[in-house]
Protein backbone atom coordinates (compact mmCIF):
# COMPACT_ATOMS: atom_id res chain seq x y z
CA UNK A 1 0.00 0.00 0.00
CA UNK A 2 1.19 3.30 -0.69
CA UNK A 3 0.40 6.35 1.10
CA UNK A 4 0.34 10.47 -0.11
CA UNK A 5 0.64 13.30 1.79
CA UNK A 6 -2.22 14.68 0.69
CA UNK A 7 -0.38 18.73 1.34
CA UNK A 8 1.70 17.24 -1.58
CA UNK A 9 -0.91 17.02 -3.57
CA UNK A 10 -1.91 19.29 -6.45
CA UNK A 11 -5.01 20.54 -7.40
CA UNK A 12 -5.86 20.68 -11.02
CA UNK A 13 -6.65 24.16 -12.52
CA UNK A 14 -9.99 23.36 -13.24
CA UNK A 15 -10.54 22.84 -9.69
CA UNK A 16 -8.42 25.81 -8.63
CA UNK A 17 -10.98 28.14 -11.12
CA UNK A 18 -14.02 26.34 -9.62
CA UNK A 19 -13.51 27.11 -6.19
CA UNK A 20 -12.44 30.64 -6.68
CA UNK A 21 -15.56 31.29 -8.96
CA UNK A 22 -17.46 29.44 -5.51
CA UNK A 23 -15.63 31.79 -3.34
CA UNK A 24 -16.55 34.98 -5.52
CA UNK A 25 -20.25 34.11 -5.81
CA UNK A 26 -20.45 33.18 -2.29
CA UNK A 27 -19.34 36.36 -0.53
CA UNK A 28 -22.53 38.46 0.80
CA UNK A 29 -23.43 42.27 1.34
CA UNK A 30 -25.61 42.48 3.55
CA UNK A 31 -26.00 45.85 4.06
CA UNK A 32 -24.28 49.06 1.95
CA UNK A 33 -25.52 52.21 4.05
CA UNK A 34 -24.55 55.41 2.38
CA UNK A 35 -22.66 53.80 -0.12
CA UNK A 36 -19.65 52.64 1.90
CA UNK A 37 -18.42 50.41 -0.37
CA UNK A 38 -16.43 49.92 -2.81
CA UNK A 39 -14.03 51.85 -0.98
CA UNK A 40 -12.74 54.70 -2.67
CA UNK A 41 -8.90 55.03 -3.73
CA UNK A 42 -6.74 55.80 -1.20
CA UNK A 43 -8.75 55.89 1.26
CA UNK A 44 -7.06 54.94 4.62
CA UNK A 45 -8.93 52.25 6.59
CA UNK A 46 -8.14 50.79 10.40
CA UNK A 47 -8.60 47.28 10.56
CA UNK A 48 -10.15 45.88 14.20
CA UNK A 49 -10.62 42.27 14.94
CA UNK A 50 -7.35 39.01 15.19
CA UNK A 51 -8.57 37.66 12.44
CA UNK A 52 -7.36 40.34 10.26
CA UNK A 53 -4.41 38.20 10.86
CA UNK A 54 -5.75 35.04 11.81
CA UNK A 55 -8.42 34.31 8.95
CA UNK A 56 -10.11 31.60 8.92
CA UNK A 57 -9.13 30.20 5.23
CA UNK A 58 -11.32 26.67 5.48
CA UNK A 59 -13.56 24.30 7.91
CA UNK A 60 -12.09 22.11 9.94
CA UNK A 61 -11.74 18.21 9.62
CA UNK A 62 -11.96 17.33 5.77
CA UNK A 63 -13.17 20.87 4.81
CA UNK A 64 -9.60 22.34 5.86
CA UNK A 65 -8.30 23.07 2.08
CA UNK A 66 -5.11 25.42 1.52
CA UNK A 67 -2.18 23.51 0.11
CA UNK A 68 1.45 24.41 -0.34
CA UNK A 69 0.82 25.58 -4.26
CA UNK A 70 -2.11 28.01 -2.70
CA UNK A 71 -1.50 29.19 0.35
CA UNK A 72 -4.22 31.33 2.72
CA UNK A 73 -3.92 35.10 2.44
CA UNK A 74 -4.67 36.73 5.47
CA UNK A 75 -6.87 40.07 5.14
CA UNK A 76 -4.09 42.21 5.58
CA UNK A 77 -1.69 40.70 2.82
CA UNK A 78 -5.54 41.05 0.52
CA UNK A 79 -5.53 44.58 1.17
CA UNK A 80 -1.23 44.98 0.83
CA UNK A 81 -1.30 42.94 -2.72
CA UNK A 82 -4.10 45.65 -3.62
CA UNK A 83 -2.70 48.81 -4.86
CA UNK A 84 -5.67 51.47 -4.46
CA UNK A 85 -6.44 50.01 -0.50
CA UNK A 86 -4.48 51.37 2.50
CA UNK A 87 -4.97 50.81 6.55
CA UNK A 88 -3.21 52.16 9.55
CA UNK A 89 0.44 50.21 9.91
CA UNK A 90 0.55 50.86 13.49
CA UNK A 91 -3.09 49.65 14.34
CA UNK A 92 -2.08 46.42 12.20
CA UNK A 93 1.20 46.66 13.89
CA UNK A 94 0.30 46.45 17.71
CA UNK A 95 -2.28 43.73 16.18
CA UNK A 96 0.28 41.65 15.23
CA UNK A 97 2.28 42.16 18.10
CA UNK A 98 -0.43 40.94 20.02
CA UNK A 99 -1.23 38.13 18.00
CA UNK A 100 2.93 36.87 18.74
CA UNK A 101 2.91 37.22 22.18
CA UNK A 102 -0.85 35.53 21.84
CA UNK A 103 -0.72 32.15 20.03
CA UNK A 104 -3.74 30.26 19.22
CA UNK A 105 -3.26 26.74 20.46
CA UNK A 106 -5.49 24.40 17.91
CA UNK A 107 -6.14 21.24 20.58
CA UNK A 108 -6.88 17.75 19.00
CA UNK A 109 -9.49 16.06 16.66
CA UNK A 110 -12.51 17.77 17.07
CA UNK A 111 -11.11 20.28 19.83
CA UNK A 112 -10.26 23.20 17.30
CA UNK A 113 -11.24 26.48 18.36
CA UNK A 114 -14.58 28.30 17.05
CA UNK A 115 -13.23 31.53 17.31
CA UNK A 116 -9.81 32.97 18.62
CA UNK A 117 -9.58 35.41 21.21
CA UNK A 118 -9.59 39.00 20.78
CA UNK A 119 -7.30 41.86 21.35
CA UNK A 120 -8.47 43.62 24.47
CA UNK A 121 -9.04 46.81 22.46
CA UNK A 122 -8.47 50.76 25.10
CA UNK A 123 -9.98 54.23 24.24
CA UNK A 124 -6.45 55.06 23.66
CA UNK A 125 -5.91 52.76 20.73
CA UNK A 126 -9.31 53.39 19.10
CA UNK A 127 -8.88 57.09 19.26
CA UNK A 128 -5.74 57.07 17.97
CA UNK A 129 -7.22 54.79 14.85
CA UNK A 130 -9.82 57.56 14.60
CA UNK A 131 -7.13 60.31 14.40
CA UNK A 132 -5.56 59.20 11.33
CA UNK A 133 -8.76 57.62 9.37
CA UNK A 134 -12.58 57.96 9.73
CA UNK A 135 -13.03 54.71 7.91
CA UNK A 136 -12.93 51.53 10.48
CA UNK A 137 -13.17 47.51 9.17
CA UNK A 138 -14.62 45.09 11.65
CA UNK A 139 -12.84 41.60 11.10
CA UNK A 140 -15.12 38.97 13.38
CA UNK A 141 -13.99 35.12 12.36
CA UNK A 142 -15.61 32.26 13.22
CA UNK A 143 -14.75 28.11 12.17
CA UNK A 144 -16.43 25.27 11.79
CA UNK A 145 -16.56 21.50 10.63
CA UNK A 146 -16.11 18.02 10.96
CA UNK A 147 -16.87 16.92 14.75
CA UNK A 148 -16.64 21.04 15.78
CA UNK A 149 -20.18 22.49 14.79
CA UNK A 150 -21.15 25.81 16.73
CA UNK A 151 -22.93 25.76 19.85
CA UNK A 152 -25.27 28.41 20.82
CA UNK A 153 -22.91 30.07 23.02
CA UNK A 154 -20.57 32.73 23.55
CA UNK A 155 -17.85 32.74 21.01
CA UNK A 156 -19.45 30.52 18.89
CA UNK A 157 -22.83 31.52 17.38
CA UNK A 158 -22.93 34.53 20.00
CA UNK A 159 -20.05 37.10 19.70
CA UNK A 160 -17.77 37.02 22.90
CA UNK A 161 -17.51 39.93 25.08
CA UNK A 162 -14.33 41.16 24.04
CA UNK A 163 -16.03 41.37 20.55
CA UNK A 164 -18.96 42.71 21.72
CA UNK A 165 -16.58 45.39 23.39
CA UNK A 166 -14.50 45.84 20.47
CA UNK A 167 -17.63 46.50 18.57
CA UNK A 168 -19.00 49.04 21.27
CA UNK A 169 -15.99 51.08 21.02
CA UNK A 170 -15.41 51.24 17.65
CA UNK A 171 -19.01 52.00 16.97
CA UNK A 172 -18.24 55.38 19.50
CA UNK A 173 -15.60 56.62 17.83
CA UNK A 174 -16.24 56.03 13.58
CA UNK A 175 -18.87 57.24 11.64
CA UNK A 176 -18.01 54.43 8.86
CA UNK A 177 -17.98 51.07 10.08
CA UNK A 178 -17.60 47.97 7.63
CA UNK A 179 -18.26 44.86 9.20
CA UNK A 180 -16.08 42.07 7.53
CA UNK A 181 -17.38 38.38 9.03
CA UNK A 182 -14.57 35.86 7.87
CA UNK A 183 -16.85 33.06 8.55
CA UNK A 184 -18.81 30.47 6.62
CA UNK A 185 -21.67 29.62 8.33
CA UNK A 186 -24.29 31.22 10.88
CA UNK A 187 -23.21 33.96 13.30
CA UNK A 188 -25.97 35.80 15.44
CA UNK A 189 -25.22 39.67 14.87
Amino acid sequence: MILHNITSLSPCPQTVSLARKAACEGIVLLKNEDNILPLKANTLVSVFGRCQINTFSGGYGSGVGPSADYPPINIIQGFDNNPVLSYNEELAKLYADWVEENPITFGGWGSWPASYPEMPLTEEIVSAARDVSDTAVIVIGRAAGEDRELQLKKSEIFLSDDELDMLSKVNARFENIIILMNAGNVLDM
